[in-house]
């Protein structure tokens, strides 16, 4: 019987998982988000209403590159 696996990314041997709080970098100011899904070459993070305000963004979520982010 086949499960359903959870959906993860594995780029230079490191798995990133929906759910991992990572940091990155916008207009030289440090954000911190939750990744909500996974692609080939970036993530889709939710971030915190206030930051969200700050970037302009007309929800809570953004695009981050995985050569732009960190998992903490």
């Amino acid at each position: 019987m086949n499960l359903p696996r959870k959906k993860t990314s594995q780029i230079n041997n490191l798995m990133y998982n929906p759910g991992d709080k990572v940091t990155f970098f916008r207009n030289q100011r440090q954000f911190t988000g939750i990744v909500i899904n996974v692609r080939d070459k970036s993530v889709l993070v939710e971030v915190t209403p206030a930051d969200a305000e700050f970037l302009q963004l007309k929800n809570y979520y953004t695009i981050v590159n995985h050569k732009k982010y960190e998992v903490i």
